[in-house]
């Protein structure tokens, strides 16, 4: 999962810069900008999950790997939408769609309270 993540982030990350620093449109830079800020989400998704993954220290990790496997389903779906809008379809367009949707669907699946510091078992 933290692969898909970073992998997202690396596209999300170059689409943003290339539309942030070259766009013509204002609305264009904006765009760009929005995709920077979700590359980010996502690197702080990345570090939340080897937490979440390893001793849980910090409170809020599975929260933050919430939002950031949120922040590219989101951004999945937009690209896959303005891929059919364009008419460019490709053999694997419906494939990587289906399979973005399983790997979003599935990617927190421990639960939890397990592991939770002051918790007492019963």
């Amino acid at each position: 999962m933290a692969l898909g993540l970073l992998a997202s982030a690396a596209v999300l990350f170059h689409v943003g810069a290339k539309d942030a620093f070259g766009a013509l449109a204002y609305g264009g830079r904006i765009v760009g900008v929005v995709f920077i800020a979700a590359a980010l989400v996502e690197m702080v998704a990345v570090l939340a999950l080897c937490d979440y993954w390893g001793k849980r220290a910090l409170r809020y990790s599975g929260v933050a790997v919430l939002l950031g496997v949120g922040t590219v389903t989101v951004t999945n779906l937009a690209f896959l939408i303005v891929q059919f809008q364009g008419g460019d379809y490709t053999p694997f367009s419906l494939a990587v769609g289906r399979l973005g949707a399983l790997g979003d669907l599935g990617a927190v699946d421990a639960d939890p309270t397990e592991g939770m510091a002051g918790d007492s078992a019963p």
